[in-house]
């Protein structure tokens, strides 16, 4: 590699990098990472190899090897201060932070986000400090206390106006439309996502827009209004394709199934499961993969189809019993499991399923500080309201 290479050189290899990763395409990315260590090693600067450090720890973590992304990002803590950088520093104890939260180690992942604060505002960078507002704001969500996160999102939305930075602007609101969902406050949730999206397209933000699309066909299904959410999924799932996130596109997806099921049509919910199977096998996300074999266990049952049925519900467990990272929906994939199990003469297998969807929602439901919020995330949302009434009906009958 020349000694002669330029920034430009170096910010195209992180576009690269960037774009393969919308893709999936992880070996291309470990190509771009060369790319960018040997024009460091070239030049002999020290910022571009703490930038790639932080590119990495970025892939190792979306890879789910979490101890690596932590020692990567630690690394490029290291350099970062040798040179003096004080915002590369604060960009490395966030990405710290972000393994730490996504562990579920909600005090370690506080502590480096507050580290990251510290750097920020000793070097004045308002958008670093932002966004690790943002961040601190997913810690609360994380551990259940939506009164802390909300007011910390809303917190991160007045500075974003006040920096005129619209983008900002409209990822705060998506953040207070998804603890609203969470909570089964779904038309709060959509003007959260209407106000998001009007803003990320004044910007011209595609990915961002697509997200709340996305959201919003979420949000319309569990409203009941089925045409709305087909055409919102219609329109995400398109962005996501032109921008390159087949991660994303699989799970409209596997989103639009599961409004399909509640519509009414799991023949149709075959076919966009069957989708998004092949779209998470091919990416290697298993925790994904497992998530939509269980919409489809719930499709095949409401079509009669046994075999098809017992074979997605014992896919959907077994990623589970082999302990996948990140296998979010816990809960609901082990009702949708134990309702096949059920249909089909295994009633062990089937309480033991129903048990572990209602522990598990209620371990969930816990972690809510505030009563009337954990009162709605279990009555408001649909499956949480259906897996409590099936456990209640299972006690009264143990009797």
């Amino acid at each position: 590699m020349a000694q002669g290479a330029t920034q430009q050189d170096f910010d195209q290899a992180i576009a690269r990098f960037e774009a393969f990763g919308l893709e999936g395409r992880r070996e291309e990315q470990r190509a771009e990472l060369e790319t960018m260590f040997a024009l460091a090693r070239a030049t002999g600067n020290r910022a571009w190899t703490a930038r790639a450090l932080i590119a990495h720890a970025t892939l190792e973590w979306m890879l789910g090897e979490y101890a690596q992304a932590e020692a990567l990002a630690r690394e490029a803590e290291a350099v970062y201060h040798e040179i003096g950088d004080a915002a590369g520093e604060g960009v490395a104890l966030r990405r710290q932070g972000d393994v730490a939260a996504i562990r579920g180690e909600y005090v370690e992942a506080g502590q480096r986000y507050q580290a990251a604060l510290t750097r920020f505002r000793a070097c004045g960078d308002r958008q670093g400090e932002v966004r690790t507002l943002n961040n601190l704001g997913i810690v609360y969500w994380g551990m259940g206390d939506y009164v802390s996160a909300r007011r910390q999102f809303n917190q991160v939305l007045a500075i974003w106006r006040d920096l005129q930075d619209k983008q900002g602007q409209g990822i705060a609101l998506g953040n207070l439309g998804q603890i609203a969902g969470e909570l089964g406050q779904y038309e709060e949730a959509r003007a959260c996502y209407q106000q998001a999206l009007d803003l990320l397209r004044e910007v011209g933000d595609r990915h961002g827009q697509a997200i709340d699309l996305l959201n919003l066909g979420i949000v319309h299904g569990c409203l009941g209004e089925y045409d709305q959410a087909e055409t919102f999924y219609m329109q995400a799932r398109a962005l996501f394709h032109e921008v390159g996130d087949r991660q994303s596109e699989a799970a409209t997806l596997m989103y639009r199934g599961y409004t399909l099921l509640d519509r009414g049509m799991p023949g149709a919910a075959v076919a966009a499961f069957t989708q998004a199977l092949a779209i998470f096998e091919a990416l290697e996300q298993r925790s994904w993969a497992a998530r939509v074999n269980a919409g489809l266990a719930s499709a095949y049952l409401a079509l009669g189809q046994q075999a098809e049925a017992w074979g997605a519900a014992q896919a959907a467990l077994a990623e589970v019993a082999m302990g996948s990272h990140g296998v979010e929906g816990l809960p609901e994939l082990y009702f949708r499991c134990a309702q096949v199990l059920a249909a089909y003469g295994s009633p062990d297998e089937a309480l033991d399923a129903l048990d572990r969807a209602y522990k598990g929602l209620m371990a969930q439901a816990d972690r809510i500080l505030d009563p009337h919020l954990r009162h709605d995330f279990l009555t408001r949302v649909k499956v949480h309201a259906a897996i409590v009434r099936a456990y209640e009906r299972r006690s009264l009958k143990a009797r």
